[in-house]
């Protein structure tokens, strides 16, 4: 699987993430073609503290020419973020450079709610924080791509047939 080793040592570490963007799409069931990870993070000093040991002992580095700890500065995100437009921090695997994650530098909704609602999906014995579709669905809005707009009506059709799977429970 790939990402299985990034995945397998965030929950390892007990990393406070969420994936979303079009692997979570996958993982919800509507099948789409994506490249890269991208994940929400608890910006908790001590996650950060988690999630840069996560990285680390994999052997993944920042794609830009900062460190992990500069991406954990609030001041540095918010700087990349008005200065650059940056809205993620790329890190990547150096040995296989396409394998590679975004990690939003803002949470655009409720971390805390988000993570509660979240979806623990089972992959190879590795459990990963999986963002509910309607969580989805609102950052699929806030980015409003064409892309996301088609992701949002496949994730409106998997969840009409889970809610019509539930009424007849």
């Amino acid at each position: 699987m790939l990402y299985e080793q990034i995945l397998r040592e965030l929950d390892a570490q007990e990393v406070k993430y969420l994936v979303i963007g079009g692997i979570a799409v996958n993982f919800h069931g509507v099948e789409r073609i994506t490249g890269d990870l991208d994940i929400l993070i608890s910006f908790e000093e001590d996650n950060l503290k988690k999630f840069v040991s996560a990285i680390r002992s994999v052997g993944w580095i920042p794609r830009l020419p900062v460190s992990l700890e500069d991406f954990c500065n609030p001041a540095n995100r918010k700087r990349w973020q008005q200065e650059k437009g940056m809205k993620v921090f790329p890190i990547f695997n150096p040995k296989k450079p396409l394998e590679h994650i975004d990690v939003m530098t803002e949470n655009y909704i409720d971390f805390t709610k988000a993570y509660q609602d979240r979806k623990l999906m089972m992959a190879r014995e590795i459990t990963i924080s999986v963002i509910s579709i309607p969580d989805l669905i609102k950052l699929k809005k806030i980015a409003g791509r064409k892309r996301d707009k088609l992701d949002i009506l496949g994730l409106k059709q998997i969840s009409k047939h889970e809610t019509k799977k539930k009424k007849k429970s």
